[in-house]
């Protein structure tokens, strides 16, 4: 798993510098109280899904606020962007990090910003 690097934005404008998603997934540092966007670029033939994590799925039973994983489909040669407000549920309270995971990463590239 990838580690990713948060980028700032401005209102004179960003470039956002993307990253080649991980096989095994990637993830991020975040406050509870920021807003995030997660840009996905599918270079690929074929859709690919990304998956934002809730750690409360591992065990519905003892968790506090249950909530699916997200899972958010990205089409062909497109791009997406993704939108996490106020992203408390999907933050690992161990690590301090959302985790993303993707049902290929083949030809797909990647950005966090806020």
């Amino acid at each position: 798993m990838a580690v990713l690097s948060v980028q700032n934005t401005s209102l004179a404008g960003s470039v956002l510098t993307t990253a080649a998603a991980a096989g095994g997934g990637d993830s991020f540092a975040a406050g509870p109280d920021e807003n995030y966007f997660l840009q996905v670029t599918n270079g690929g033939g074929g859709s690919i899904n990304v998956i934002i994590n809730d750690p409360n799925t591992a065990s519905p039973a003892g968790a506090t606020a249950f909530n699916p994983d997200v899972t958010v489909a990205v089409a062909a040669s497109a791009t997406k962007t993704i939108k996490l407000a106020s992203p408390r549920r999907f933050i690992d309270t161990t690590t301090g990090r959302i985790d993303i995971a993707y049902s290929s990463a083949t030809s797909v590239t990647v950005a966090v910003f806020k």
